[in-house]
């Protein structure tokens, strides 16, 4: 376990990050299946009351098709809701790939090769004649 000031890293099955201004680093001692274990006193008041998102969170399947009289998986929900965010918050974001010119074009077999490549237009502008990569301020002469 990691801690500073606010800030803990605790590793219970995987690594779990945690920030609080609320609770301190203190760590509490707790026996389950006959096995004693530490956890931060953060992790004990997390259990405690986020119980009831978890509960909602299971119900909200139950709900949509009670609304609507269709059923929905959990996996369709999530991937709605979603959709649903980023169409409401989400900024139109366009790509730079697109606008710098690397496009796949088709490079037909020849006799020599059975699946010919070619190198990318943009990105071969930042390789030397030896192929390794140049600094953008090292220009090779």
């Amino acid at each position: 376990m990691f801690q500073r000031d606010k800030v803990i890293k605790w590793k219970d099955k995987k690594d779990i990050h945690l920030l609080s201004t609320v609770h301190p680093t203190h760590v509490y001692e707790e026996t389950k299946h006959s096995k004693s274990m530490r956890k931060p006193q953060i992790v004990k008041d997390y259990n405690l009351t986020m119980g009831g998102v978890d509960i909602v969170n299971q119900h909200l399947p139950f709900l949509y098709n009670k609304t609507t009289g269709k059923s929905i998986t959990n996996l369709d929900f999530r991937m709605k809701l979603i959709e649903e965010i980023i169409e409401k918050y989400g900024q139109d974001m366009f790509s730079l790939r697109l606008v710098e010119r690397h496009f796949l074009d088709y490079v037909p077999v020849t006799g020599k090769k059975a699946n010919p490549t070619r190198l990318c237009v943009v990105c071969s502008k930042t390789r030397d004649s030896k192929g390794k990569k140049q600094d953008g301020s090292c220009v090779i002469s």
